[in-house]
């Protein structure tokens, strides 16, 4: 064996025993946003980090779900108004927090739709009035 063999084995040897000893993470807002009894993933937040936006797995499809940092808690989770009808998931906002894109299975309509995706305002707060421009 020569010696860039061995150094490499080694580090690599190295590498997996450190990577055992590590801890597991904590999860996120256990009992709120992660919970035993669904799949939640791909959080995205909203540039100030009071609001959080992620998937959960609902049977066979996904929905989209948002949860607020209130008194330093997070509340409860709600389904965002234009998802549950179809399935919904891997949610993304833009850096300025104004819009949302996410993966659907949403029926394609018009000739320019070719990607499984599609872009929202992001909705207004629960306690927001709605305006004739927001959802």
């Amino acid at each position: 064996m020569t010696g860039r063999a061995l150094a490499t084995g080694l580090l690599c040897a190295v590498s997996a025993t450190a990577l055992r000893a590590q801890p597991a993470p904590p999860y996120f807002a256990p009992g709120v946003i992660t919970i035993a009894e669904a799949t939640t993933y791909r959080p995205t937040f909203t540039p100030d980090g009071r609001t959080v936006i992620y998937s959960m797995e609902v049977g066979n499809d996904y929905v989209l779900l948002e949860s607020r940092r209130v008194g330093g808690r997070w509340t409860p989770p709600r389904v965002l108004p234009f998802s549950g009808r179809w399935s919904d998931a891997e949610a993304a906002l833009s850096p300025d927090g104004a819009t949302l894109v996410f993966a659907s299975k949403r029926p394609r309509t018009g000739a320019r739709s070719t990607s499984p995706a599609a872009a929202a305002p992001r909705p207004p707060p629960p306690s927001a009035k709605a305006s004739p421009t927001t959802p």
